[in-house]
């Protein structure tokens, strides 16, 4: 068991390198995206590289001929495009096809959107190859193109409610529900009005909202009243710049990376399960960042706010509504100062329905407060004195997502991810920023904050868990490997299947994680000494299978590093990640 349980950690941990050698590999296909429409950030793509100078551009039926060197970049709009000679530079094309003959060097990569590329086989590409079926709805500028806006509709189901002035349209009310049904809140809902004045470089957009939330029938009491205004300016353009402040009185997960807003609202709202961990928040947030058109941000912030203890309710539920909740867990209550630095770069496909390209979002964040009430733990303190100094001078925290979408054939894909987070250094975490695992949306062998038998290297809980079980790890690594083979239901989509079923994949994976501490002062056995990674065959894994139907999917998971436990049967909405 013991040398099984190493070679499944071992296989998931080196899942991105064995990805990364695979990126390389060129699919001479079509990429489809989910509902046959792009998503934003390859649209603003799209019109950032046709716009972008080039050597050649064209509107017609265009070959560039065997014996031809175009010197730079060429883009095609609406126009099939057929290179038999060299490009010294990248290809984009929109709402067209691009043909390679044998022999054919494009020295850059090529994106297109609307359209396929083929004859990868017989040519010489030095970059990516991105091809989108969706079409891109534009309008023209002159010589220039930019993204069509949606007139009507386009938003989710209770995603937002609009009052508009028919003389002024960018003022008006605005009601949505912000946040994701929770034990804590019920259903917090955000509405006030909100201005956006349009500049000639860019927007200025200020919001006050109002929250009100629906534990205890909307008691109008300081428990369900909060609020949360926002000043934010935006240059326009493919590279934006964008500076803001916010204040607000709101309520917030601990961890809210495990599994989406949707999920963790249904599995409220259904079961009688919330999968997460709340507290508030006031006080408020300046911010500064940049975002590029391949999905790129980078956001630093500075933020005081006091963070306190927010206790479970007792909202209404469809099913087990008799039930008793999960206590929330306490947090250190207290006023904290944090400066944090977040960034993404997204290359992927479709962020709906990846088939190729990376994804990663990183944060490090640094902290300091002062703390009135410590929140409940599992273990005990030295008796030199609180393990969590009432004053936190500096603690330093960072988190990382990384994720791989490769595909191996027109038919099957090898998607990786690894995410690692944590304390780095300083003094310790608050609990508001411990982490944990276990659960559907990380080792779904296990079930969410699951006592197992012997060390806990999930939530790092001591030997009788605080109420609650908060998680409690001070740094925690996890590897996600997952191998998906499509169906091949497109072929009848119009006939039989609904577009959500049409690209139904049966999915085989591999996990791999543990939680641990850092702190050598911690006792019963849950440290790891001087900040060492641990070994490999300390970490705790599962395997599973399941069918994936795009809008959902259904899974079992059998955990592979505890005796005789069952297996576990579960729903996921859209992908695993």
């Amino acid at each position: 068991m013991r040398s099984t349980r190493a070679l499944a950690t071992a296989a998931a941990l080196l899942c991105a390198s064995a990805l990364t050698r695979a990126a390389g590999a060129q699919i001479p296909d079509t990429l489809p995206t989910a509902a046959g429409t792009l998503s934003p950030p390859v649209g603003r793509e799209a019109t950032a590289r046709y716009n972008a100078p080039v050597a050649l551009r064209v509107t017609t039926a265009t070959t560039i001929d065997s014996g031809r060197v175009v010197e730079g970049d060429v883009a095609a709009l609406e126009a099939p495009l057929t290179i038999a000679g060299v490009v010294r530079g990248s290809v984009v094309a929109i709402n067209a096809n691009v043909t390679l003959r044998p022999g054919a060097r494009v020295d850059g990569g090529i994106f297109v959107v609307g359209g396929a590329v083929a004859g990868l086989e017989g040519a010489r590409v030095g970059g990516e190859v991105r091809a989108y079926q969706a079409p891109l709805r534009y309008t023209r500028e002159g010589e220039t193109i930019a993204v069509e806006e949606p007139t009507s509709g386009g938003e989710p189901l209770l995603a937002w409610v609009r009052f508009r002035d028919r003389e002024e349209p960018d003022n008006g009310l605005r009601v949505r529900n912000n946040a994701t049904y929770n034990r804590v809140e019920g259903l917090p809902i955000y509405g006030g009005p909100f201005i956006t004045r349009r500049l000639r470089r860019g927007t200025i957009t200020a919001e006050l909202f109002g929250v009100i939330r629906s534990a205890d029938n909307f008691a109008w009491t300081s428990e369900n009243i909060g609020h949360r205004a926002t000043l934010e300016a935006r240059s326009s353009g493919p590279v934006q710049l964008f500076a803001g402040g916010r204040l607000q009185d709101v309520v917030d997960a601990v961890e809210s990376w495990q599994v989406s807003n949707s999920e963790a609202a249904l599995g409220t709202f259904l079961l009688h399960r919330d999968p997460r961990d709340w507290y508030s928040r006031l006080g408020g947030t300046a911010y500064v960042g940049i975002r590029g058109a391949r999905g790129a941000s980078l956001t630093a912030s500075l933020s005081d706010e006091r963070w306190a203890s927010r206790r479970a309710r007792d909202p209404w539920t469809l099913f087990r509504d008799t039930q008793q909740w999960r206590p929330n867990p306490t947090v250190d209550d207290g006023r904290f100062h944090t400066f944090r630095l977040t960034g993404t770069i997204d290359t992927r496909n479709d962020a709906a329905n990846p088939r190729v390209g990376w994804y990663a979002s990183a944060e490090l964040e640094r902290g300091k407060g002062e703390i009135d009430a410590f929140g409940t733990r599992s273990w005990i303190a030295p008796t030199n004195g609180p393990l969590v100094p009432p004053r936190i001078d500096s603690y330093r925290r960072g988190f990382l997502d990384l994720r791989r979408y490769n595909r191996v054939s027109p038919e099957t894909q090898l998607n990786g991810r690894v995410v690692l987070g944590g304390w780095l250094g300083g003094d310790p975490l608050p609990l508001e920023r411990q982490l944990s695992l276990g659960g559907v949306g990380t080792l779904p062998g296990y079930d969410f904050r699951e006592a197992i038998p012997g060390e806990d290297k999930l939530g790092c809980h001591g030997a009788v868990p605080a109420p609650g079980k908060p998680g409690e790890c001070d740094r925690i690594a996890l590897a996600q490997l997952e191998y998906r083979v499509d169906l091949g239901l497109e072929r009848f989509r119009r006939n039989v299947a609904p577009l959500w079923y049409s690209e139904a994949a049966v999915v085989v994976f591999l996990d791999a994680g543990r939680g641990w501490r850092v702190d050598d002062r911690r006792d019963q056995g849950l440290g790891v000494r001087g900040g060492k990674f641990p070994s490999l065959n300390t970490f705790q894994s599962d395997v599973g299978a399941g069918i994936d139907l795009s809008l959902f999917g259904v899974y079992i998971a059998k955990a592979l590093s505890v005796k005789n436990e069952s297996p576990n049967v579960y729903v996921r909405l859209k992908h695993r990640f």
